[in-house]
């Protein structure tokens, strides 16, 4: 600019000599962007709707109506910063986030925030928690998907509205139906769900189809060493149990499956590495993104802010204390959640019980801090039960994928619940194999104080579970 200045032309039609340097760096910051704010505010104040009135379709809202989004922007907020950021080798563009509150009755932004682009508390779920206000309701998209966020919203006497994120967890228990009136208004659904925090239904992947797996996998120094690379699913890989989860059948419940302490999505871009040197040992790696929709592309969104990196260290007793196998896997892990670091460590044990019975214990356990144990839901976690597993001379249990298990587990929310801080959960499952190819399951599971369903202190729920394999 200051070159410019020098320019006849520009002299001329602005009608000014040439800008000093001193001054121009002095004009960064002779405007207070924040003196005028109170005066914006006190006439915002005094906005009325732009068409005439309050829609009568918001008249039944809890609180104003107010639409909520974060927006990047490239700009040159300070001329000096982005001068000297140049000068340095950088591109000389600085990126910004608007943090807008947008009322939609008024047609008018009621509050713009800005921060520099990053996590911390320039996350835009962090500026939203900052300028929470009473008695409005909050529409957002999936980006502000936060536990924390949404009950430090309700604990300031406001509501929300916000799209959740493909990886959450739910089970739909009722579907009501849709009235004309609904359908006018282009609802789609009307769903309920039990509140828990647990997902009973851990089978369940929704009714599309999607690529699962798709990997390159190599082994080296004879076998001891296998890498696998590509879209990959870790719990094929690790945090196994024979019992609670064997190559031909689990409980229901994803808590005896993989706990909520453990921050995985089930099919993203990494890689996984095994070793095993000996018999009773073995080790394991695995380093993926945390963030992967299921059936979405391996690369959206793909970022270090969301990525973890999981140990698995195994010993493997063939005999212990006299009753057979047994496992003790150890996973502590570390990474990034939103931009928010964490760590953790799960066990997972599975032991026979007896040498002449298919008799089997399980136990999981696992803790993490706030960020990661977002990513699933659980900050705290136990889990055990014990497992009948055919082939045997039972009745019940005489063909191969035969299996009778019960469970309980407890599980502890990374934020504030709604209504229960524990929550905790039986199963009794069973599982007859009708011909090699196709099995029945029915199951009944109890789960008690579910973390957020304020209406009750327990819910019950029976599935029949029929599967084909080929």
């Amino acid at each position: 600019m200051q070159q410019a200045s020098e320019l006849n032309n520009v002299q001329k039609k602005l009608g000014c000599d040439r800008a000093a340097l001193g001054s121009l760096s002095e004009a960064a910051t002779v405007f207070d962007p924040e003196r005028p704010v109170e005066i914006i505010q006190e006439l915002n104040g005094q906005l009325t709707p732009t068409h005439g009135g309050k829609d009568p379709r918001l008249a039944n809202l809890p609180g104003t109506l107010t639409l909520v989004d974060a927006t990047l922007i490239s700009a040159m907020p300070r001329i000096m910063t982005a001068s000297v950021m140049k000068q340095s080798g950088g591109s000389g563009l600085v990126k910004w986030r608007l943090h807008t509150h947008f009322e939609v009755d008024r047609h008018i932004p009621s509050r713009i925030d800005v921060t520099r682009d990053g996590g911390g508390d320039n996350d835009e779920r962090a500026v939203l928690g900052q300028t929470i206000e009473s008695d409005r309701l909050s529409v957002k998209d999936r980006g502000y998907a936060k536990f924390k966020l949404f009950n430090d919203i309700v604990a300031k006497k406001s509501s929300y509205v916000c799209r959740i994120r493909d990886i959450s967890v739910y089970e739909i228990v009722k579907e009501n139906l849709l009235t004309d009136k609904d359908l006018a208004a282009f609802v789609l659904s009307d769903q309920g769900n039990m509140g828990t925090l647990g997902f009973p239904l851990g089978t369940d992947f929704g009714q599309s189809a999607y690529l699962y797996q798709l990997a390159w996998q190599q082994s080296f120094m004879g076998g001891q060493v296998v890498v696998t690379a590509g879209l990959v699913d870790p719990e094929m890989y690790m945090d196994l149990n024979t019992y609670a989860n064997n190559q031909f059948n689990q409980l229901m419940n994803y808590e005896f499956i993989n706990p909520a302490t453990l921050p995985w999505s089930y099919n993203a871009l990494g890689v996984v590495v095994q070793w095993q040197p000996v018999n009773w040992f073995y080790a394991m790696f695995a380093s993926l993104a945390n963030n992967t929709p299921y059936g979405a592309s391996p690369v959206q969104d793909i970022s270090s802010d969301d990525w973890t990196n999981t140990f698995e260290l195994g010993l493997i007793g063939e005999d212990v204390l006299g009753l057979g196998p047994g496992t003790l896997r150890v996973l502590p892990f570390f990474g990034t959640s939103k931009g928010e670091t964490g760590a953790g460590i799960a066990i997972n044990l599975e032991q026979k019980l007896s040498k002449s019975a298919p008799l089997g214990m399980f136990l999981r356990a696992g803790f993490t801090n706030d960020a990661l144990g977002a990513v699933q839901g659980g900050k705290s976690s136990f889990a055990t039960g014990l497992v009948l597993n055919g082939p045997s001379e039972s009745a019940l249990l005489k063909t191969q994928q035969a299996y009778l298990a019960g469970g309980f587990y407890w599980l502890e929310a990374p934020y504030p619940t709604t209504a229960h801080e524990n929550e905790y959960g039986f199963e009794l499952t069973y599982v007859m194999q009708l011909t090699e190819t196709l099995t029945l399951q029915p199951d009944l599971q109890v789960i008690l104080d579910p973390a957020n369903n304020p209406d009750t202190d327990s819910v019950m729920m029976f599935t029949m579970q029929l599967t084909y394999t080929w």
